[in-house]
């Protein structure tokens, strides 16, 4: 193990190895950023609450489905929608 040193955490005192900076067990580490970062959330489309980080306004589902209405319209609004067609091909060719 290099760079590792032996550490107690601060909050249970178990040895863990980790540089050091670190100050938790990996343990702890993970409550307190459940503590501080993840919380409980209401997406704004539905209601339903979550768990989140600190820039997330919508449920998984939600976000999944509005980032592919925005890609569709994003491609219809450039004109690169749609099926090639012999039009198509001939518009490209001039």
């Amino acid at each position: 193990m290099t760079n590792k040193t032996m550490l107690a955490c601060q909050v249970c005192g178990e040895p863990f190895y980790g540089s050091r900076d670190f100050h938790y067990c990996p343990a702890c580490a993970r409550g307190k950023k459940l503590d501080t970062v993840i919380r409980i959330r209401s997406c704004q489309d539905c209601g339903i609450e979550f768990y989140g980080g600190q820039s997330v306004a919508w449920t998984v589902h939600i976000r999944h489905s509005r980032q592919q209405t925005g890609s569709t319209k994003r491609l219809a609004r450039s004109g690169h929608w749609g099926a090639l067609t012999d039009a198509s091909f001939a518009a490209r060719s001039m």
